[in-house]
């Protein structure tokens, strides 16, 4: 198996979790995403500004990984797409009261 480049990475770690709370529908407060941000800051430097069907498509190859597949195929949903769109609008509305 190839070695998944550090670009990629940052966006394959959360999508086991990502994809967990798509399929429960979780959505975070305020206070949660504060954290989730904080927790995880380079994820959402270059997340917030990347349009989610862009990242989609970048993270694509990766649809017949053994562990990440299935993250993958839930994200591709129109669930998964919509519920990552509301994610990260939430993220940007929070990461500007960081600043």
């Amino acid at each position: 198996m190839e070695e998944i480049p550090d670009s990629d990475k940052r966006f394959l770690v959360l999508l086991p979790m990502l994809a967990n709370w798509i399929e429960t529908n979780r959505k975070l407060s305020e206070r949660e995403m504060d954290a989730f941000i904080r927790q995880y800051p380079g994820h959402f430097g270059t997340a917030v500004d990347l349009p989610v069907d862009d990242m989609i498509a970048m993270l694509s190859k990766y649809e017949n990984h053994p562990f990440y597949g299935r993250g993958i195929k839930i994200a591709q949903s129109s669930e998964g797409k919509k519920w990552l769109r509301e994610f990260y609008l939430q993220a940007r509305e929070v990461a500007k009261s960081l600043k």
